[in-house]
């Protein structure tokens, strides 16, 4: 801020050339040797010493017209006092803080000076040194008293308070900044235009109940008030004046709204200010009605915390950048190397497979699969996915069940693939003898080739779908459990029951793998219409964390509601197709 001119009601014991004076050199134009100074010889003392004019009444306290050696060290010690004082201002005028209330400071300091002045004193000599302690202490409570009602100041000492409160509701350093930088702004906003008299206590009630209450408690005084006047408007015939009560209510609590940082979407409009009030009000000539559209937005108001809301922005980012990253690896990369493969654990490797008796498909396959079991070829297989995730710095998790439903489908196709024939030359037991065309390694080499062109299929549909709902990484290896999911997502597992109550003896998660369905003929189509609407009711907690993370990617409020009723359209279309007799 550069110097200030700072007070002068004393003069200075400085001359112009910048020599102190001391109080002997001015007695020495005691011209008549009285040991006092006249007002003509005062003048002279100044004039030839090169001091700044002061007015003769100013330095003579008794008002006797003379100046004695008391009254001139009394003066030297008001000098002083008043150059402690300019120095303080200047220390002011230099603080960013300070320097536009240094007025106030200054008025606040001169007062303490007049107040101290006016005391008796023993000493006179040392008043200066007794004054200095006095005006330490009035100009930190200055200072403070300005820095406790600074915007700024109080903004970054409220915003640094919360920190450590987000820190210690369990949330990590990370969202904490992402919240306090959000408070920042809001901070802003809230300081240019307070009125009040406690910035500092008014401020952290203001954002702490902006980060840690939802609009619907932050709104529940506002609405208590506009529920009052609601109430005395009778239902059915409402005359022009109730219908501008209640519009004067809905004004007064949007205006709080507003006043809160609070958003309600309204008639299509996002409430932001006096003016978007007005615009939804005026097409409404009829009471009822505006009753009916305000309830409407009420309900719609969050019931979610900022701190929630941010951190689930936080989620979103983090996915989007690791999705980013997932996006930069092409299905391509995720390939088996059949050459790393070990199959000397798999029983028969270069035999064909022999079976005898009935059903011959079904267990043609069912001896192949057990031998790539024994083999521990999906074990070998996640081992190389491993890799791949670890070289490109992805979580295994996020493929893994898209790993698991790409070895499940490949290898009941490569299952279905095997082709046999019956051995004629002989018969055991009267049962036909059937032999594969191909053997163990071949039919294991054609899985792995269809697992190397349905992998890099699915992955790469997973990528392109991000922001969308997909069901590559659905897992579908618990489908003998069910979940239920309530309002507020949480999530209850339990396992399937029929209709009596009794658990299924059908491993459905291996039908599942297998392909392999189940005849109705036995227990009838009702029996497999309940365990089917389980079934899904379990990948249902599933489906509703990839419709609200789709909505977050594209910007969308999330509606429970509407994903319910598409979720039960959607069995019910399901069950009416998939279970019959």
């Amino acid at each position: 801020m550069g110097d200030i001119n700072g007070i002068n009601q004393f003069g200075s014991l400085v001359s112009k050339t910048g020599k102190q004076v001391s109080i002997d050199e001015i007695m020495k134009y005691d011209r008549n040797g009285n040991g006092t100074l006249e007002s003509s010889e005062l003048s002279s003392a100044l004039k030839a010493l090169e001091l700044d004019s002061v007015d003769f009444k100013t330095i003579d306290a008794d008002s006797n017209k003379h100046i004695d050696e008391m009254e001139l060290t009394l003066w030297e010690q008001k000098v002083k006092i008043q150059e402690l004082i300019n120095k303080k201002l200047q220390e002011a005028a230099a603080d960013t803080v300070l320097a536009p209330k240094i007025a106030d400071i200054q008025a606040g300091l001169v007062e303490l000076m007049n107040e101290f002045l006016n005391e008796d004193h023993q000493y006179i000599s040392i008043l200066s040194v007794s004054f200095e302690d006095k005006l330490n202490v009035k100009y930190e409570e200055l200072k403070a008293g300005i820095y406790a009602n600074d915007p700024t100041t109080v903004q970054n000492s409220v915003i640094d308070e919360l920190y450590n409160e987000i820190i210690l509701k369990g949330y990590s350093a990370e969202e904490a900044q992402a919240m306090t930088k959000t408070l920042e702004a809001k901070a802003k906003t809230y300081a240019a235009s307070y009125s009040g008299e406690n910035l500092n206590a008014d401020l952290k009630t203001f954002l702490s109940d902006y980060i840690f209450k939802s609009d619907k408690e932050r709104a529940e005084d506002a609405i208590n008030t506009y529920r009052e006047v609601e109430a005395g408007i009778n239902d059915g015939y409402t005359s022009e004046e109730d219908l501008a009560t209640l519009k004067e209510a809905v004004t007064a609590m949007f205006q709080e709204f507003i006043k809160q940082g609070i958003t309600i979407r309204f008639c299509g409009i996002n409430i932001l200010s006096t003016a978007a009030i007005s615009q939804a009000l005026k097409q409404y000539t009829n009471a009822e009605n505006l009753k009916k559209d305000i309830n409407a937005a009420l309900d719609s108001l969050s019931d979610t915390t900022k701190a929630e809301e941010l951190r689930n922005d936080a989620v979103l980012e983090a996915e989007k950048q690791e999705y980013e990253q997932f996006k930069k690896v092409t299905g391509d990369k995720y390939v088996i190397n059949s050459g790393l493969v070990n199959l000397s654990a798999v029983p028969g490797i270069n035999d064909k497979i022999v079976y005898t008796g009935r059903h011959e498909k079904e267990r043609i396959q069912d001896i192949a699969r057990e031998a790539i079991e024994k083999g521990k070829i999906k074990e070998q297989m996640e081992a190389q996915i491993r890799v791949v995730t670890q070289d490109y710095n992805i979580e295994f998790d996020k493929v893994k069940n898209v790993f698991e439903n790409v070895y499940n489908s490949s290898l009941m196709q490569a299952l279905e693939n095997i082709t046999y024939e019956k051995t004629n030359h002989r018969k055991i037991n009267k049962k036909k003898e059937y032999t594969t065309d191909q053997t163990l390694k071949e039919i294991i080499d054609n899985f792995i080739s269809i697992f190397n062109t349905n992998m890099p299929l699915a992955i790469n549909t997973l990528n392109a779908s991000f922001g969308d709902i997909n069901t590559e990484d659905l897992n579908l290896t618990k489908l003998n459990q069910t979940e239920t999911v309530d309002e507020k997502g949480n999530v209850t597992t339990s396992n399937i029951k029929d209709a009596d109550g009794n658990t299924p003896e059908y491993d459905f998660t291996k039908l599942y793998e297998q392909g392999k369905t189940v005849t109705v003929e036995k227990k009838g189509a009702d029996y497999f219409v309940t365990v089917a609407e389980q079934i899904l009711d379990g990948l249902k907690a599933q489906l509703l964390q990839k419709a609200q993370a789709s909505c977050r990617a594209n910007g969308v409020t999330f509606d429970r509601s509407a994903f319910d009723n598409i979720f039960d359209n959607a069995k019910v279309e399901a069950l009416g197709k998939g279970v019959s007799g």
